[in-house]
C-alpha cells in the first residue's frame, strides 16, 4: 500500500511530477482516461470507488492516482511471438501510449529477437545473469557488471570462473526466446569472453558465440540522443525484494519476471551518459535502449534507481568506439 508520508510515495510524487514535465501529453491522457481533470492533480473522492487496477486501496486517492499514472505510463510489455502488445481490453492504456507504440512497431518488432537472457551454470547467485544483445551475428553486448558474475581476467584474456557445483568452470549461454507463457528457447553457448571493461571504464563486456544467431544485429546510433527521445528498453526484469512498494513494481511489470519485457520511455538527457525513463529492475542489466523514431540502439542500459527513473545507459557510440578498437567490426 502507498503511503501519504513514505518513501516510497515521496519518490513516487517525485517521479510522476518529472514524468508531467518531459510526457504532459501522455499523462494528460491517462488522467482523460480514468476521468480526473488534467494538472494540477486533485484528490480523488474517498468515498467513490477505486479506478480500474486500484490494488493499493487504502492508500491516499492522490497517491492511487499518481500510481496509475506511472504504471500506464510506463508499463513492462510482455513479448510473445516476438511481438508485444500494449492493449488489455479490461486494462486499458492511454491512447497515447498506444498510439506511440503501434507507429514504432515496424522498427521495434525486428529488432526484439536479438535480444536474450544470458543464463549461466555453476553460478552461486542463480541462473539468470542479466540481458544481453546482438552487435554482430556472433557477438553479444551486455554489462561488465553482468559478464564479472561468470567470468575474470586470467593473463591477458579472460576465463569462466569456477563452478559452486564442483570440479570445473561455470558455463553460460543466451536465450534469445524466454517469453512468458512459452517453453520454447533459442539458446546459444558462450564459446569466450571478448572483453570486459575495467573499473572505471564504461560498464561493458562483449562474449563470443558458439555460432551466428538466427537474429539480425541491432545497428547502433552514431550520435547521443537528444532529450525528449522516445525510446524502449528490452530485457529481462528480476523480481526486486527491496523494491519499496512491491505493490506497485508488481503492477508495472505484471508479473512478467524473467521473461522477456519490452518497457516504453524517453530520455530525459545526455551527460556522458544516457539517462531515461524506461520502467527496468536489476534483470534489465545489458538491455538495449532503442530509439522508437529511428529503430537504432542509442544506449546500453547499466543502471536504475528504484521507484525514480533515475537510468542510465551507456551511449552507443561509445560501444561502437570499443567494438572498433577490439577490431571486432
Amino acid at each position: 500500500m502507498l503511503k501519504r508520508d513514505g518513501t516510497a510515495a515521496r519518490q513516487l510524487r517525485d517521479q510522476v511530477q518529472a514524468l508531467r514535465d518531459s510526457d504532459p501529453d501522455l499523462v494528460r491522457a491517462i488522467e482523460r482516461e480514468f476521468g480526473v481533470q488534467p494538472a494540477p492533480l486533485p484528490g480523488l473522492d474517498p468515498a467513490a470507488p477505486l479506478p480500474p487496477g486500484g490494488i493499493w486501496e487504502g492508500g491516499a486517492p492522490e497517491m492511487v492516482m499518481q500510481a496509475i499514472i506511472w504504471r500506464k505510463g510506463r508499463p513492462a510489455l510482455a513479448v510473445r511471438g516476438g511481438s508485444f502488445d500494449p492493449a488489455d481490453p479490461d486494462d486499458p492504456e492511454a491512447s497515447v501510449l498506444l498510439d506511440r507504440l503501434e507507429g514504432a512497431r515496424a522498427r521495434l518488432e525486428p529488432l526484439i529477437p536479438a535480444v536474450g537472457r544470458i543464463e549461466v551454470e555453476g553460478n552461486a547467485e542463480g541462473e539468470l545473469a542479466g540481458t544481453g544483445w546482438l552487435v554482430a551475428p556472433e557477438i553479444v553486448v551486455t554489462n561488465a557488471h553482468v559478464a564479472q558474475k561468470f567470468a575474470m581476467r586470467f593473463g591477458a584474456g579472460y576465463r569462466f570462473r569456477a563452478s559452486v557445483l564442483g570440479d570445473g568452470r561455470q558455463s553460460a549461454r543466451i536465450d534469445f526466446l524466454a517469453e512468458a507463457g512459452s517453453d520454447c528457447a533459442d539458446e546459444i553457448a558462450i564459446r569466450e569472453i571478448l572483453w570486459i571493461a575495467p573499473d572505471g571504464q564504461p560498464d561493458i563486456a562483449l562474449l563470443g558465440l558458439e555460432r551466428a544467431a538466427k537474429a539480425p544485429p541491432i545497428p547502433l546510433a552514431e550520435d547521443s540522443p537528444q532529450a525528449g527521445t522516445h525510446v524502449a528498453a528490452v530485457g529481462y526484469p528480476v523480481r526486486d525484494g527491496e523494491y519499496p512498494d512491491p505493490a506497485l513494481m508488481d503492477a508495472i511489470f505484471q508479473g512478467l519476471y524473467t521473461h522477456k519485457c519490452l518497457s516504453p520511455g524517453m530520455v530525459r538527457g545526455s551527460t556522458g551518459s544516457v539517462m531515461h525513463d524506461c520502467s527496468t529492475l536489476r534483470g534489465n542489466s545489458g538491455s538495449p535502449v532503442i530509439d522508437m523514431g529511428s529503430g537504432l540502439a542509442v544506449g546500453l542500459h547499466f543502471l536504475g534507481g528504484r521507484l525514480q527513473g533515475d537510468n542510465y545507459a551507456v551511449p552507443a557510440h561509445v560501444l561502437s568506439d570499443r567494438l572498433a578498437g577490439l577490431q571486432l567490426i
